[in-house]
């Protein structure tokens, strides 16, 4: 099968990358290395700099690895920068997702694995 990995170059998304290419499996990596690390990328995967932020970029590059599913761990997962940077967190891991499965949907990519970025944490709120 071949299989695209968004956030490949983190830390679950290399390890999820190598076991399926010990399973025979073909893989492109699609990270934009801004939490994870290209020395964490196997060498027997196709790698894609992503750049999520440029229009089509996603689209163009499930189109480029026609894959027959798309496993998606690519997410900001910092819980005290999520809360001072909300935007940031709300663009990359809903939006950025959506844009994901638009390409999947367009492209024909009929099995999507979304993996959440983190556990939901809440804030304490005084009732008064």
């Amino acid at each position: 099968m071949n299989v695209f990995v968004t956030g490949g170059a983190g830390y679950i998304g290399s390890i999820c990358t190598e076991e399926l290419l010990n399973a025979g499996h073909a893989v492109t990596v699609y990270d934009n290395l801004t939490e994870g690390h290209r020395s964490a990328v196997d060498p027997r995967a196709k790698f894609l700099l992503a750049k999520p932020e440029q229009e089509g970029d996603i689209l163009n590059a499930v189109k480029s690895a026609k894959p027959d599913a798309i496993m998606h761990f690519a997410a900001n997962a910092l819980v005290g920068e999520s809360m001072t940077n909300p935007k940031k967190y709300f663009h990359n891991n809903l939006v950025n997702a959506l844009k994901l499965a638009d390409a999947a949907v367009d492209c024909g990519v009929k099995k999507f694995v979304l993996v959440p970025p983190a556990p939901p944490t809440a804030r304490r709120i005084a009732c008064r």
